[in-house]
């Protein structure tokens, strides 16, 4: 078990932190002329064949799926919660937490991660387990990474 000084640390990097570098990782600058969506989809866009482009989403959608959900639905979410006595402020905080740490994506990016979070923390709160919302995030991804990136590419392209 955690210290209790190690969970709010933890917890700030995931409020903050996380955020942050999120933010900081995707400055305009840096990104001018790419769009976020092409930058976002390249590891797989840029797969020749369906199996590389089948590998890629293997490797990428489970490691958002059990990290992130991990990390915003199971740890920040209790941690959350506990602070407040509340679990719909648990929700929010770990959902807004969420959608800070997609900043990379911009604005709607960030809402719709908001919105997401809060989604995927219905099934956590009404039957006490991750595993449904590391399914539902990981068929997001890659329904995202194998049909809607390369959408979204091929018409900012």
């Amino acid at each position: 078990m955690l210290s209790s000084t190690l969970r709010i640390g933890f917890s700030f990097l995931l409020i903050v932190g996380v955020p942050v570098l999120s933010w900081r990782s995707a400055r305009p600058e840096q990104l001018e002329g790419i769009p976020k969506t092409a930058i976002y989809f390249s590891a797989v866009v840029s797969q020749e064949t369906g199996r590389e482009k089948l590998w890629a989403v293997l490797a990428m959608a489970p490691t958002a799926g059990l990290c992130e959900e991990f990390l915003y639905r199971g740890f920040l979410l209790a941690e959350a919660t506990a602070w407040f006595h509340s679990v719909a402020w648990g929700v929010v905080v770990s959902s807004a937490a969420f959608g800070f740490a997609h900043s990379y994506q911009g604005l709607n990016g960030m809402v719709r991660a908001g919105l997401l979070g809060a989604l995927l923390a219905w099934p956590v709160v009404h039957t006490g387990s991750l595993y449904p919302s590391m399914a539902a995030h990981f068929a997001i991804d890659a329904v995202a990474l194998l049909w809607l990136g390369p959408k979204f590419v091929r018409q900012q392209g």
